[in-house]
């Protein structure tokens, strides 16, 4: 309002201002056009002048507008068309999300016949091609994206859905055809990574796995879990293709980074492949250097197993560690294999037995229970092996309704007596084969006795309960014949007691070290705690 009243004013004064200019000129204007003469005055012929300067404006304005009728209909119905074109689009955008693929592709496909537009045409081609691979359509398919090839700025988002329908074709090949077309490119993208990661995955090229999985981990692509499962899972398969070359395990070993020689994960399946391939010394300088940094129960597994390195070095070796690092399940399970393959019975029981103690394992109760079928042990292997099926099955308490000892077998166990064969006992065959389990080969069992190893007349299996030592009989033995039942309680109550079935150590922790006579004959000196 106030604005409209400014310009009234303005319009006001610039009429007086004109009045009065006018007012003093009395100046003509003659215009000549023989025979006539044509006479104004000056005021007049200025009006006249502006007035037919707006008249030949509009005329103008007014052909103009008539000649652009026919562009503007055209760009109407351009606009009309894109207007449709959007909307189904749009639609097309939200039936995929909702997952109703059909009404998609058909929404995409009146998109593409209603654009105008390169880039708009190229996006509605690539959303078919979607919706047409979800419906299992790949004729339609292969259609869309060949479509959607030729347009301008989708040509790398075509090549990335082409790497991602390969994959999902299992066809690796041409999946990284299309990563290598976008590097060329020069739109090598995050995701064209991940999908050439999985891509090598299904062609089985495990270096370029490993490569490719350490240049998605420096980008951040990859957390540190996923990174350490595809390095570990890579390096598995190509040590397997390497298998029994030590020189060419070698030479994988160190194509490694720095910071990935250091790792377990990866040391401990090298040090299992040096030492199958022959390469025993390799194989222990890097479980040294391994352990000697930290603790690694897959490293001291494959250390132990070790059979090229004499066992007297394993053994000493692994009390070192365990000195270091302290009464580790494994690491005892391992002391435990190497004496029972020298026949050191009663070193391997307690440490087996030890090992239980500090953490109970399906591997070393059956350690225990091969051990106790070397010494003729078959009611307490039996034993050992139930209790080893029921731990892989996760029954670790026992099961309800089962028969806790009696009294008069705890007080046969500990008076040296056989008990009386109940129910379960009777059940039981000394002389009865073992079974396929028993007797199933696995890595690191421990061998039988030969005839060489038959217990000698005063040798005697002794085994540390509550401190004290049960020697066996000193009494002549055939060979061949079980161990005197009156100097070896049954296995059964050693492992229901529990760590305190074993002398423990002023730290609290059950104490294996092994006997000291089996030590000096073995020429090692028995660990002073």
């Amino acid at each position: 309002m106030l604005r409209n009243a400014i310009w009234l004013l303005l319009a006001f004064a610039g009429a007086v201002v004109l009045a009065l200019l006018l007012r003093s000129n009395h100046g003509n204007v003659a215009i000549l056009w023989p025979p006539y003469r044509i006479e104004l005055s000056s005021n007049m012929a200025l009006i006249l002048t502006v007035v037919a300067f707006f008249v030949i404006h509009v005329v103008l304005l007014a052909i103009g507008r008539t000649l652009s009728i026919p562009q503007r209909i055209r760009d109407y119905r351009e606009r009309r068309r894109e207007k449709r074109a959007h909307r189904a689009l749009q639609g097309a955008v939200l039936s995929f999300i909702e997952g109703r693929y059909d009404r998609a592709e058909k929404l995409a496909a009146n998109a593409l016949a209603y654009g105008t537009e390169r880039d708009g045409k190229g996006a509605a081609a690539l959303l078919a091609a979607r919706s047409a691979h979800r419906l299992g359509a790949p004729q339609r398919r292969d259609d869309w994206v060949r479509h959607a090839s030729g347009a301008g700025e989708t040509q790398a988002a075509a090549l990335m859905v082409q790497a991602e329908f390969a994959l999902d074709d299992r066809q690796p090949n041409r999946a990284l055809d299309a990563v290598d077309r976008m590097a060329a490119g020069g739109s090598q993208q995050p995701v064209a990574l991940e999908a050439a990661l999985t891509a090598y995955q299904q062609a089985g090229r495990w270096d370029r796995v490993l490569d490719t999985t350490r240049q998605l981990s420096r980008r951040g692509r990859l957390s540190e879990e996923q990174a350490a499962r595809l390095r570990l899972l890579s390096y598995q398969r190509m040590l397997a293709e390497r298998q029994g070359d030590a020189r060419s395990i070698r030479e994988l070993w160190k194509s490694l980074r720095a910071d990935e020689r250091k790792s377990p994960e990866l040391a401990a399946p090298t040090v299992a492949a040096l030492a199958q391939a022959g390469s025993s010394d390799e194989a222990r300088k890097i479980a040294l250097a391994i352990l000697d940094a930290g603790y690694d129960e897959a490293t001291v597994e494959a250390y132990g197993a070790m059979s090229a390195v004499p066992p007297r070095q394993r053994l000493e070796q692994l009390e070192r560690w365990r000195t270091r690092h302290g009464d580790k399940p494994k690491l005892l399970e391992m002391l435990g294999r190497v004496c029972a393959s020298e026949s050191l019975w009663g070193k391997a029981e307690a440490y087996l037995l030890g090992s239980i103690a500090a953490g109970d394992s399906v591997s070393a109760r059956v350690a225990l229970a091969q051990l106790y079928e070397a010494i003729d042990r078959p009611r307490d292997a039996s034993e050992q092996y139930r209790l080893a099926a029921r731990l892989a099955l996760g029954e670790h308490q026992p099961l309800p309704g089962a028969a806790a000892p009696s009294a008069q077998a705890l007080a046969a166990a500990a008076s040296g007596q056989q008990p009386a064969a109940g129910p379960q006992a009777a059940a039981v065959d000394d002389d009865a084969a073992p079974g396929p389990l028993a007797r199933a080969a696995a890595p690191g069992a421990i061998p039988g006795p030969g005839p060489a190893a038959a217990p000698s007349p005063g040798g005697a299996l002794a085994t540390r309960t509550g401190g004290a030592e049960a020697a066996g009989s000193q009494g002549g033995a055939p060979a061949g014949s079980s161990p005197p039942a009156t100097g070896a309680p049954s296995t059964t109550a050693a492992a229901a007691s529990g760590p305190a079935a074993l002398p423990m150590r002023p730290d609290g922790a059950p104490s294996v070290d092994p006997d000291p006579g089996e030590a000096e004959d073995f020429g090692l000196v028995t660990r002073k705690d």
